[in-house]
């Protein structure tokens, strides 16, 4: 088990780079959103102030003209606006294509198109609550699927008073359109480069990092699979010569458990349960647990004491919490009769049920110190005594299919051959996919 692993590598490095190309992903395209809005924003922003700057001069020029600014004429205004359009400076970025002054009830008073301006872009003939929209001042409109920036100002008189309102309807050109979408492309794709790059660069080294953990887990695992397993066999030793005892009785515990295609969580449980459910027997005087005859009705209620004494030795390790429920309870029996609790039928945990069966039938078919193995026959015939009774049936009825298969491969191979075989499942069931 020395090379028991806590990872498959090979996904987990497929699983990262593909978690690290996805947040990339995800990453990139939502700066690349951001950096498409400020730079839009910003854009428009600069057409914003130009649209204003044009419209500032519109107003100069208007109260020039005025010779009365308190009574405005609408010949004079119309006039005004004639003038203006003639002197306007053409802009990159776009241009005033209709303008139109209003009085302070909203009724246009002049207005002025150029000819060229398509026959949607006008201003309306009335603009109800002119003073409320004009402290809106700008807002952006679309039409015939151009943009266009409405502007609406007061135009002060000598007093300081809203004499009359301003209008302006100001086409942003194709070229400012095309400057912009450069730029959203430019800065876009700029800020998706720099995120995939990033990612790239930052890789390597959450690669290498991930590595180091994966060996300091693996190491760490080891460690605890190899302490499971020295402790197991330093207690199976104590009543008797070997500890092949161990690797036997968790082979056929397993075999059996993948018949019924436990989780991996179970699994782990039942290789530690397995390989420590006698650690309480450490705790048991040597005349009781070495006692060549039968035990006396005091002596085999202490020897029952040796669960209570593994329960509270595992209690104290969180990884070995789980084994408990093998080392608890692999004494109790279906009908009840068992030991520590007195549990039935599917009250007993199905590992526990499990391993009794697997238990059982190694300390018949094995030969130990005190005994001859029986024969498969035998040991087979006296399991099914116990159907119903001892054992779960269900599970027993499976196990005698696999026994003559387990028996032949298992009784009595080399020990070495036993470890191989239970090292190369354990990494098995050790392994996160």
């Amino acid at each position: 088990m020395a090379s028991s692993l806590l990872f498959n590598r090979n996904r987990l490095f497929v699983s990262l780079r593909l978690r690290i190309a996805l947040v990339a992903v995800g990453v990139s395209l939502l700066v690349g959103a951001l950096s498409y809005r400020t730079t839009h924003d910003d854009y428009m922003e600069t057409i914003d102030s130009l649209a204003r700057q044009a419209f500032g001069r519109f107003q100069i020029f208007l109260n020039r003209q005025m010779r009365n600014p308190s009574r405005p004429d609408p010949e004079q205004l119309q006039k005004a606006l004639r003038t203006f359009s003639g002197r306007q400076i053409p802009l990159r970025e776009g241009r005033n294509e209709a303008v139109a002054l209003y009085d302070l009830n909203g009724n246009r008073v002049a207005s002025l198109r150029y000819p060229d301006t398509p026959r949607l872009v006008s201003l309306p003939a009335r603009m109800p609550n002119v003073a409320k929209a004009a402290q809106r001042g700008l807002s952006f409109r679309e039409i015939a699927d151009h943009p266009y920036l409405f502007i609406l100002r007061p135009l002060d008189g000598p007093d300081g008073q809203p004499q009359l309102y301003a209008a302006s309807l100001f086409a942003v050109s194709e070229a400012a359109m095309e400057t912009l979408h450069r730029r959203i492309l430019r800065n876009s794709l700029l800020s998706v480069a720099i995120v995939l790059l990033t990612a790239a660069l930052i890789h390597p080294l959450v690669r290498s990092l991930l590595q180091r953990i994966h060996h300091l887990s693996g190491d760490l695992m080891t460690a605890n699979l190899e302490t499971i397993q020295v402790l197991g066999s330093a207690i199976a030793k104590r009543d008797s010569d070997t500890d092949i005892h161990n690797y036997r009785v968790t082979l056929y515990a397993m075999r059996l458990a993948e018949q019924l295609a436990l989780e991996q969580t179970q699994m782990q449980e039942l290789i530690k349960g397995a390989f420590l459910h006698d650690i309480g027997k450490i705790g048991i005087h040597d005349a009781i647990l070495l006692k060549p005859g039968p035990l006396t009705d005091e002596e085999f209620a202490e020897m029952k004491r040796h669960v209570r004494y593994g329960l509270d030795i595992v209690g104290r390790s969180r990884w070995l919490d789980d084994a408990a429920r093998v080392i608890g309870n692999h004494h109790e029996k279906w009908d009840g009769s068992g030991y520590l609790q007195g549990l039935s039928g599917e009250e007993i945990p199905i590992s526990a049920r499990i391993f009794a069966i697997a238990d059982v039938f190694d300390a018949l078919s094995a030969r130990r110190p005190y005994k001859e193995p029986f024969s498969l026959e035998t040991t087979l015939r006296i399991l099914g005594d116990g159907r119903g009774s001892h054992f779960d049936p269900h599970l027993l009825d499976l196990f005698i299919n696999l026994a003559p298969e387990l028996h032949r491969r298992y009784a009595v191979a080399e020990k070495s051959l036993l470890q191989e075989e239970l090292r190369q499942m354990v990494t098995a069931c050790f392994t996160i996919s």
